[in-house]
């Protein structure tokens, strides 16, 4: 065979440049966008007065309050006017937002859809259609149609000008090009579960409510739960769920539900004095966090 191995009749060299099959791969990169990097000093400046609203129309003129700060651009994409950024939540499942910057120097709204749905649209090569009946991924066919319907119209309805409805496909193809390169936030949960730890105890502290003779922890009763509940705007169900997702509550494998029951020392009623023997309850246990940290600094 003329010397020629097979090898090299595989190679794309020996292939016409005319020939040769054409790459779909977009040549696109990330750059992280920081738009106040450039203007902010070096040290920080003491407040010396209100902020005009001129002051914070210049702020934004240098993006201090730009949409897209934080987000990648994608250069090499739609004249490098493309945002995206990624955002993971407490259980770990990711978002991306997508923006646009428009010819008026403005930003568009922000598209916002799952991981799961890009990657199940990648799979069928954002063509749903292409499916075949015996194909596994019948599946998700729906699915992926269902996404693909939805971001379109929502595209649809955001622009002055319709842009063509394959428009949102090649802006999926090139985040899922770029996925590496994109920024990634992760919720702070830490922070989060603090937050609203100090939001509860602090409403606690100032109706005086919860706060019994036990060193470890807050003992509710379901009247006072009900108005934490309240106080924060949020359901009963939804306010004792999160307290329990945050590790907030103490629970035994006796608990029921949301409630321990937990023993009461002697005490005397603060209105006739009469003895109230030791007995329990079932309440609504938060965990202090002043009696943890002082455990922790006694232990060391």
């Amino acid at each position: 065979m003329d010397n020629l191995s097979l090898a090299a009749l595989g190679s794309t060299n020996l292939v016409p440049e005319e020939e040769m099959g054409v790459d779909k791969k977009i040549n696109a990169s990330v750059e992280i966008v920081n738009m106040v990097e450039n203007v902010l000093p070096v040290e920080d400046r003491a407040e010396t007065g209100g902020i005009s609203s001129n002051e914070l129309d210049k702020a934004a003129e240098l993006g201090a309050f730009s949409p897209v700060s934080g987000m990648g651009k994608i250069n090499g994409f739609r004249d490098n006017t493309l945002y995206a950024a990624i955002y993971e939540d407490e259980k770990r499942h990711c978002f991306i937002e997508v923006c646009e910057k428009l010819k008026d120097g403005t930003y568009s709204p922000k598209l916002r859809f799952s991981q799961s749905d890009l990657r199940k649209a990648f799979l069928c090569k954002f063509n749903p259609y292409t499916i075949e009946k015996d194909s596994p991924l019948m599946l998700i066919k729906s699915d992926v149609i269902n996404f693909l319907k939805g971001l379109i119209d929502e595209q649809l309805a955001m622009y002055n000008v319709a842009p063509e409805a394959e428009d949102i496909l090649k802006i999926l193809e090139t985040i899922w090009d770029v996925w590496d390169e994109l920024p990634l936030y992760k919720e702070n949960i830490s922070e989060k579960r603090y937050i609203f730890y100090n939001r509860v105890i602090k409403e606690a502290k100032r109706m005086n409510i919860g706060d019994t003779e036990h060193k470890a922890y807050y003992a509710f009763e379901y009247e006072e739960i009900a108005y934490l509940a309240e106080q924060l705007e949020m359901k009963v169900t939804d306010f004792l769920k999160t307290l329990k997702e945050y590790g907030c509550l103490y629970l035994t494998q006796s608990s029921n539900g949301y409630q321990t029951c937990v023993r009461f020392k002697d005490d005397h009623d603060p209105e006739d004095g009469t003895l109230i023997p030791s007995h329990t309850e079932w309440r609504y246990c938060v965990y202090k966090l002043e009696y943890f940290n002082s455990y922790k600094t006694n232990s060391n």
